[in-house]
């Protein structure tokens, strides 16, 4: 009998190798730690390459094709304590951005602690945080410049975090006819993807999910004329194997006219920590909660909680005709401190839950880096929140942002069980598509927790 495979597969990408496999960058800011400005002309030493350059006008400065290894950064200037920040750990393929070194007068010394997979490299001080006997076993650091006591997913600091989810075995249609799976919105593996190559690097493979390459394209598959979905269904002879074919199904929901879309009562939760100070993150954040409070309606509602090392509700749910005054809010955000996202997001829920509104689109947004460092920083424990609302109506979007030092484990988990969905904003005009183009499909939606099953004929 021959068999017949179904394969589901739709994108190959090449790209060409342009930097040498064991060499990286590190880049970063000076600034006075008092007032925050920057500070030009800081002297900025490797040491073990007795490399030197001085800072520009803005407090940056720049070291490229240096080899993969754990260097010490020196900062000196003639008004200002000399800094020393050891074992800078340098990836193949990256520029990475330093946390701010921040200079002040004094003689106290200033290091910092850094963890790798196997072992605890260095045991020393960070902005007054006190040295503790740690080890690798008992998974206790400091991170640079944003305090904490937890690992995130028990992995070192400055990492990127993903799963890797594995490929499902080839069945044949005799054995088994039915295939079922869950419907996926999430778009956050292309734009991350992209995000990589831009930025000059070969993405990391745990971050490739098809379906979210797949679901970040439009189709113009036709609307449902009636009902809630239209079904469209394609195929061919594939070239992947002898007898096998390749079918597309494309699913279309109902569409709802912006004018039509349900009143928002929205939560932002948003991440003021250390880390998001780190590529402009905090900054892009108010740039896309800007652009999406542009595109609300006079009867929407927002109310907005931020955490770094504590959570606090900074804003009770207004309406528009509040419109300068929330984005007053917005503007005056600055980044600082530990991440405690489990108290951030449980402060989310609560205020959300006292304005709650049946008939209305109850929606928790979060923006950040997903990376926590404090109280329960796994999926699985913050996932026990999220579940208790998910039941009341209350659902969330999870909206990342930033490269280095970036959990998609807990972001995409978090997306997928609030009943929302994941997205992760590289530049404004990812901002711009999720916030303004989509914005109705991204709040309301006709259908949560769908399932699909496909039947093939087993012969």
């Amino acid at each position: 009998m021959k068999k017949n495979f179904i394969f589901i597969f739709i994108l190959f990408v090449f790209l060409p190798i342009c930097y040498s496999m064991n060499t990286g960058g590190i880049k970063g800011i000076v600034l006075n730690d008092a007032t925050g400005k920057p500070i030009q002309d800081a002297k900025v030493t490797i040491k073990e390459l007795d490399i030197s350059q001085a800072t520009d006008e803005k407090g940056q400065y720049l070291f490229n094709g240096l080899l993969v290894d754990f260097y010490t950064i020196r900062v000196e200037h003639p008004k200002y304590q000399t800094y020393e920040r050891e074992n800078v750990i340098i990836t193949a393929n990256k520029i990475r951005t330093e946390p701010p070194i921040r200079l002040k007068k004094g003689t106290a010394s200033k290091t910092v602690i850094m963890v790798t997979d196997k072992r605890v490299v260095k045991i020393c001080r960070s902005r007054g945080a006190t040295a503790h006997n740690i080890s690798s076993d008992k998974k206790t650091y400091f991170p640079p410049s944003s305090g904490g006591t937890r690992i995130p997913n028990a992995k070192p600091y400055d990492l990127t975090f993903y799963e890797n989810y594995g490929v499902n075995p080839f069945v044949d249609t005799e054995d088994d006819t039915r295939s079922t799976f869950a419907v996926d919105i999430d778009t956050a593996s292309y734009t991350k993807a992209r995000d990589y190559i831009n930025d000059g690097n070969i993405p990391e493979k745990d971050i490739i999910r098809t379906e979210e390459f797949i679901n970040y394209f439009k189709y113009n598959y036709p609307s449902p004329k009636n009902g809630i979905f239209a079904i469209t269904v394609s195929g061919s002879n594939s070239k992947f194997g002898k007898n096998c074919k390749l079918i597309k199904i494309g699913i279309k929901a109902k569409k709802i006219s912006p004018q039509k879309r349900l009143p928002a009562i929205l939560t932002f939760v948003i991440d003021v920590s250390g880390s998001m100070e780190r590529d402009n993150r905090l900054g892009l954040v108010k740039r896309a909660l800007r652009l999406l409070i542009g595109e609300l309606k006079k009867d929407d509602k927002i109310g907005i909680v931020i955490y770094g090392s504590y959570g606090k509700v900074i804003m009770k749910h207004q309406t528009l005709e509040k419109k300068a005054e929330i984005i007053n809010i917005i503007d005056s955000l600055t980044p600082g401190g530990s991440t405690y996202a489990e108290e951030g997001i449980k402060l989310g829920y609560e205020l959300a839950a006292k304005e709650y509104k049946k008939g209305c689109i109850n929606r928790v947004i979060l923006c950040t880096d997903g990376v926590a460092n404090v109280g329960n920083t796994d999926a699985e424990s913050i996932l026990k929140e999220i579940k208790k609302n998910k039941e009341k109506g209350i659902t969330l979007s999870a909206i990342g942002f930033g490269m280095d030092n970036y959990n998609d484990v807990l972001l995409e988990k978090l997306g997928d069980k609030g009943d929302g969905h994941y997205a992760y904003v590289d530049t404004i005009s990812e901002a711009k598509r999720i916030f303004v183009e989509n914005l109705t499909g991204t709040l309301q939606v006709v259908a949560r927790d769908v399932k699909i099953q496909v039947v093939f004929n087993p012969k």
